[in-house]
């Protein structure tokens, strides 16, 4: 994950490549980027996903700003951080939610999906509980995914915010 953003040392420039002249200058000398940038609370990488989260919050790119705080959240277990992990991952929902609905394809129902697990391990159960019954509902959904979901729901209703593995429920699919 270290590789996927650069940062710049001299002006805290965040970017996949930072050769590349950013479209918005502004957003990098914004109070909410720099306030990211150096929040002592989280690791240097995910400060780095938390700030490029910025740059998408600014730009109206819901799914992009979304997707960031969930790497953000991901360093943060990483290293151990379970309250920065679960601030991340609802800072992820809120975006993530905005993104609705989902279309009744593979990257619609893969989103839905991860929108249910960023819901249950932030502890929003009750939200979480509600997004999984209506992807549930759907008049067509996937047996992968109804497996997953239907694993999902089991541990909203047990409260259990925990990662996860695949392997945990693929008895379940079968």
């Amino acid at each position: 994950m270290h590789l996927w953003l650069q940062l710049c040392p001299d002006c805290g420039y965040v970017a996949e490549d930072i050769t590349q002249t950013p479209e918005d200058i502004g957003v990098y000398r914004s109070e909410p980027y720099l306030s990211a940038l150096h929040r002592a609370d989280f690791p240097e990488l995910a400060r780095r996903f938390l700030a490029h989260a910025q740059i998408h919050t600014r730009a109206s790119n819901p799914y992009a700003a979304g997707v960031a705080y969930l790497y953000a959240a991901w360093v943060c277990d990483d290293e151990g951080l379970a309250m920065a992990a679960a601030l991340s991952r609802r800072w992820a929902a809120e975006w993530l939610l905005q993104c609705k609905p989902f279309a009744d394809t593979g990257p619609g129902w893969i989103n839905g999906a991860i929108l249910v697990d960023v819901l249950r391990r932030s502890g929003q159960f009750e939200v979480a509980a509600a997004e999984c019954a209506g992807l549930l509902k759907r008049p067509v959904i996937p047996k992968d995914f109804a497996s997953v979901l239907q694993f999902q729901a089991r541990l909203i209703a047990e409260r259990d915010a925990a990662v996860h593995r695949q392997s945990d429920y693929l008895p379940l699919a079968s």
